[in-house]
């Protein structure tokens, strides 16, 4: 009788199943999305302020200086500095505008510097170019800050004014005398910033709706499985409603584990950052106070001692403090007055005294906050802990009653086969790849001795030719579970062969779940020995037939789609490379078809650079598809994959032409590239066409770290490093012929289209 309530259970099972997995996925989603929201924030902000260095190196503080308002517009100074802007503006990507601010004598932040042309460029009513001495009213904070303390910072969040809203950086620009004249900003739109959190939020949605479909997935499978077992136990204990219960709160603990797990990382990651900076404050803190202390000492003095202001002069030039510099040069050419600067000097450290400890208290906040974060998360994995042990034992009482559930199965088993042990056929239970029961008649056909193993005198009688086959259809239909039918050879007395047909069945459950095989066999020697006779002529011929159409098929395709394979294998671990392998093996083609090589060379190009990048297979995700600036580390495992590519094939005969492309692509002529460090000729040409294809697209396609580069500036770079002595100017030349000429082959774009 089937047991009542059972679909009942499942569905009940299945909703509980499905929302624990969807709450873990859910969790999870929210938390990598946070962790990657702020990774990419922190590095848009340090990217940002490394182009305001590079921005602002060029420019002469000293110019700038001296730019006071619009009638300077014509002065040589305005125009070299705005010139010089102008070419750092173009230099960058995504940046909308770089402009040099300042504080005026009304202590408002005005315009000195903005290379933009004027005019209404984006349609919004609003002159572009900002004038000098223009007003900038919606100053941030934290450009103020800049032109006040004189270090560099960047927007904590986007921000907005009358051209629009964007994340801005500032670096201050100082004198040789320690002064601070202005600082450079620039300025990103909100929509490049917006748009990558979009892509991030996308991508999210993305993985909690593929966490969905396996949330559903698993509590199908799950829901199947405990409901069947959960009967089982009823029936035997009465005890589903408390096994029910075990399992929610299992469900339920393995959610909070993912969170605390999540929130206690986040929480010790910033916890470590925070402390490394409290260390940094304190440090300049206590240099501050020995340097205010120095020189009070000094200023207490009834006369100034040349040796004190070389003291004061070093300890300047050491810690590059410019206005410390400034006024001990001041105190030395006015010595009547010397006291009035070393007390200037006392009142310029204790404010950095001020801002020093201002920094460490609110960084001390941060740490006890994030301190009673970790505590928290600390003790509620305690609590898990604890609760673990609880629903462990639980899940021993549901073992052992699950246990008692197979012993009365088994019993029923043993009745079953009494009653099928002397039929005129034979007869066998296969379980868990094992005969569980075999009847007499199976006994006799196998010459089995009572004191013998079943599967061992199966195994015996099988003719050895069809032993192996057998055996694997035996276990392969115990392991999924499956009917199948099969003939075989036995080896009867005095040599004799006998044809026996094999068919089994699966026998399930109430529930509807497999438990065993039942199989019967029947000796038909005369029927399959006359069939076989007029068959297998037959059978040979069909079978050479089919050999030899297969045997050339498989030569005309099998090399190609193994070449495609890998090229697919290399591209599927990293989405940004997607038809890279390809573009790289077209581009390198038609070098090689320009410089007239010949055919059989064209083939290696085009076999090699399919697979050129096939070592990256083995380079972990983390590091390959890091969006971000890689390590020395990170790096040194990405400089392995020509390494690692070679190692893969060069056991396979058809890739050997292919090996020193694999492994050398990366190599530069003047020694400087990797694996081998080869110089001039020990690098082959095949070989350097493949660097410089490689090197062409990889710069003219889109990145997660970049947008892809004008193939023009592609092709200058290329001179360049060519002029360098690290690959083939001749090779770049015919590329850039061919660029001339026809254009780019293709771009990623396209390629992602056609795919």
């Amino acid at each position: 009788m089937r047991f009542r309530g059972t679909r009942k259970h499942f569905y009940r099972l299945w909703v509980i199943l499905f929302l624990a997995f969807a709450l873990v996925a859910g969790v999870a989603n929210v938390m990598s999305y946070r962790l990657a929201s702020d990774r990419y924030g922190s590095d848009v902000r340090e990217e940002l302020l490394n182009i305001a260095e590079l921005s602002a190196f060029p420019l002469n503080p000293e110019e700038i200086d001296e730019i006071k308002s619009q009638a300077d517009m014509n002065s040589p100074a305005y125009q070299r500095q705005t010139r010089l802007l102008a070419e750092a503006l173009r230099r960058t990507s995504n940046i909308r505008y770089v402009y040099v601010l300042r504080t005026n004598s009304k202590g408002a932040v005005e315009f000195v510097l903005d290379p933009t042309t004027p005019g209404d460029h984006d349609g919004d009513g609003v002159d572009d170019k900002s004038y000098p001495g223009d007003e900038y009213f919606e100053a941030s904070p934290v450009a103020k800050q800049v032109l006040r303390t004189g270090v560099a910072a960047a927007e904590p969040k986007l921000t907005s004014d009358r051209w629009g809203t964007y994340l801005s950086a500032y670096v201050p620009l100082i004198t040789k005398g320690g002064r601070v004249v202005g600082a450079l900003g620039v300025d990103r739109d909100a929509a490049v910033i917006k748009g990558h959190f979009d892509e991030l939020a996308r991508s999210s949605q993305r993985g909690f709706g593929f966490g969905l479909i396996i949330a559903i997935v698993c509590a199908t499978i799950g829901a199947r499985y405990f409901s069947g077992r959960s009967a089982a136990v009823a029936r035997a204990h009465h005890q589903s409603r408390r096994g029910l219960r075990v399992l929610i709160m299992e469900l339920v603990l393995a959610a909070v584990s993912v969170t605390v797990l999540f929130v206690g990382y986040d929480a010790f990651s910033k916890l470590r950052d925070a402390r490394v900076r409290i260390a940094e404050g304190s440090s300049r803190l206590d240099s501050a106070i020995k340097l205010c202390r120095d020189i009070e000492v000094i200023a207490l003095q009834e006369k100034l001692s040349p040796n004190d202001l070389e003291t004061l002069m070093g300890r300047a030039r050491y810690a590059n403090l410019g206005w410390l510099e400034s006024l001990v040069v001041g105190a030395k050419s006015d010595p009547e007055h010397w006291q009035r600067y070393l007390r200037e000097a006392v009142s310029k450290t204790q404010q950095s005294i001020a801002q020093a400890q201002n920094f460490v208290r609110s960084e001390e906040r941060e740490v006890d906050n994030l301190s009673n974060i970790v505590e928290t998360c600390s003790l509620i994995a305690v609590l898990i802990g604890v609760f673990g042990l609880v629903l462990l034992r639980a899940g021993l009482n549901r073992h052992q009653a699950w246990l008692s559930a197979e012993e009365d199965s088994v019993r029923l088993q043993s009745a079953y086969s009494s009653l099928v042990d002397h039929l005129p056929v034979g007869v066998f239970v296969l379980k868990e790849g094992k005969l569980a029961f075999t009847n007499d008649t199976w006994d006799k056909q196998c010459l089995r001795d009572p004191s013998e193993n079943e599967m061992s005198a199966f195994e015996r009688a099988i003719h050895p030719e069809d032993r192996d086959r057998v055996v694997e259809k035996f276990r392969t239909a115990c392991y999924l579970m499956v009917p199948f039918e099969v003939t075989y050879r036995l080896i009867q007395v005095g040599g004799r062969i006998a044809e026996i047909e094999c068919r089994a069945t699966v026998v399930r459950n109430a529930e509807g779940e497999p438990e065993h095989l039942l199989g019967f066999t029947i000796d038909a020697t005369e029927r399959i020995t006359a069939q076989r006779e007029v068959e297998q002529k037959q059978i040979e011929l069909e079978e050479k037939n089919d050999l030899l159409e297969l045997a050339l098929l498989d030569a005309q395709s099998s090399f190609e789609a193994m070449v495609y394979a890998l090229a697919k294998a290399v591209e599927a671990k990293d989405p940004y490379t997607a038809g890279h392998s390809e573009r790289v093996m077209k581009y390198a083609v038609a070098i090689g078809g320009s410089m007239a090589l010949p055919s059989d060379q064209l083939k290696v190009l085009e076999t090699a650079c399919l697979i050129h990048d096939i070592g990256k297979i083995g380079i972990p995700d983390n590091v390959l598809m890091k969006p971000g600036k890689l390590t020395d580390e990170e790096f040194k495992i990405i400089q392995t994959h020509p390494e690692v590519g070679a190692k893969m094939v060069e056991r396979i005969p058809a890739f050997q032409s292919c090996l020193p492309i694999i492994r050398g692509h990366h190599e530069k002529l003047d020694g400087t590239g990797y694996p081998d460090g080869l110089h001039g000729e020990e690098i082959d040409l095949l070989t350097r066409i493949t660097t410089v294809a490689d090197i062409f697209d990889a710069m003219t396609s889109s990145r997660a770290y970049r947008e892809a580069i004008d193939p023009d500036t592609v092709l200058e770079n290329l001179r360049s490093i060519a002029r360098k002595g690290q690959i083939d100017g001749e090779v770049v030349e015919v590329l850039a012929d061919i660029i001339s000429k026809e254009g780019i082959l293709f771009s990623a774009e396209n390629t992602k289209k056609a795919a």
